[in-house]
């Protein structure tokens, strides 16, 4: 890699760790009582079009950091949901890649949301450090499965191919 595209990732990076903190921010508007819609993953499913696996993990992980941090600060749970959406982020750059319909990688990406967030929400339940009761993991894994993760989806392919007109 030639130091221009360095630059040009490092830009890309800054661009959508920054856009994941301001949208985090709309996260504080909750539809259903203590559930909030994650807009902040928008920007991991953009870098999974555009960036390496590792560039992915540092927006998953930073981009989530920066997100608790202005919203509540940071605690053991924010720890552990950093890590799980690095993870999440690498796993829509490796679903991107695969060539296969667009139903099965939204079924790909609802199962992998699932596999990373359910035993993390479990654990941090079940370690009742009064982070999530119930009824928050059983809502939040339902609107961000049903309704977010596909929709999130759908508005990275319509960014992606502006991308390739921009680019």
């Amino acid at each position: 890699m030639n130091n221009f595209q360095l630059i040009k990732n490092i830009n890309y990076v800054a661009v959508l760790i920054a856009m994941m903190v301001v949208l985090s921010q709309t996260m504080r508007i909750q539809i259903i009582p203590r559930t909030s819609i994650p807009l902040f993953l928008i920007p991991i499913f953009i870098s999974g079009f555009i960036l390496n696996w590792y560039w992915c993990f540092l927006i998953g992980i930073m981009g989530h950091f920066l997100s608790d941090l202005t919203l509540w600060g940071f605690t053991v749970g924010s720890l552990c949901w950093n890590i799980g959406t690095g993870l999440l982020a690498v796993l829509i750059k490796l679903i991107n890649w695969i060539k296969i319909n667009h139903s099965i990688k939204i079924i790909l990406i609802l199962l992998s949301n699932i596999i990373i967030y359910l035993p993390i929400d479990f654990m941090l339940f079940w370690l009742n450090i009064d982070v999530l009761n119930i009824e928050q993991i059983i809502i939040g894994i339902l609107i961000t499965n049903t309704i977010c993760l596909p929709i999130f989806y759908f508005i990275t392919l319509k960014i992606k191919k502006r991308l390739k007109i921009i680019l």
